[in-house]
């Protein structure tokens, strides 16, 4: 059952003392920014409303802690933007929806995103300190590596942006492709080969 549903089903299930004054605060809150834009918008959502929209965020909150950053966006895209939709022409209760989800999913949200980039931090070191970066690989592989399968180990999906962001803030200034030999050089080192095999030719004969 999605949880837009269930939680609809659910909101009238006995709660905690400290959990109905958690989400009275938070509805108080958002009656609060609701007042604010009403005057300019009009709109906005009733107590009961709101109320059941709390409990969907928390719910919404429950089901993504502890998954990867990735599986957890895409629950809040499926079980909490649809209230966007269904409000956006009301941008006094968008405002509300926004303090909601800002009070209780955007937590969760950084909880994850702060440990999945600590985990992508401690890949990166390791493979700079192992010295696997800037020796054999070229600099595309190593970004194939760490932004494909690191990122799908850690955020759940390859190509992450905060893999991506890690990569390039700490691998990508010392993952670079090693340059060719200038011309010049090259031309030195076969003059030197040259003269050498000159040389041993001459000894052969002597």
């Amino acid at each position: 059952m999605p949880i837009l549903e269930e939680a609809v089903r659910e909101e009238n299930l006995g709660l905690s003392e400290n959990e109905l004054e958690e989400e009275a605060y938070e509805v108080q809150e958002a009656e609060n920014v609701q007042a604010l834009a009403r005057d300019a918008y009009g709109g906005g959502l009733d107590h009961s409303t709101l109320m059941r929209y709390d409990h969907i965020a928390h719910q919404v909150a429950g089901s993504i802690s502890g998954k990867k950053l990735h599986q957890a966006e895409e629950a809040i895209k499926a079980h909490w933007d649809p209230l966007h939709v269904m409000h956006y022409e009301d941008i006094t209760a968008l405002r509300a929806l926004e303090s909601i989800k800002g009070q209780v999913i955007a937590p969760v949200m950084q909880h994850l995103t702060k440990e999945a980039r600590t985990h992508l931090e401690w890949h990166a070191m390791d493979l700079l300190k192992d010295g696997v970066v800037g020796e054999g690989k070229t600099r595309d592989a190593v970004k194939e590596d760490f932004c494909g399968k690191t990122s799908k180990d850690i955020c759940g999906v390859e190509y992450h942006p905060v893999a991506v962001e890690v990569f390039e803030q700490m691998i990508a200034p010392l993952a670079k492709d090693p340059e060719p030999a200038a011309p010049q050089v090259q031309e030195v080192q076969q003059e030197k080969a040259e003269e050498q095999i000159e040389q041993e030719e001459e000894k052969a004969q002597a």
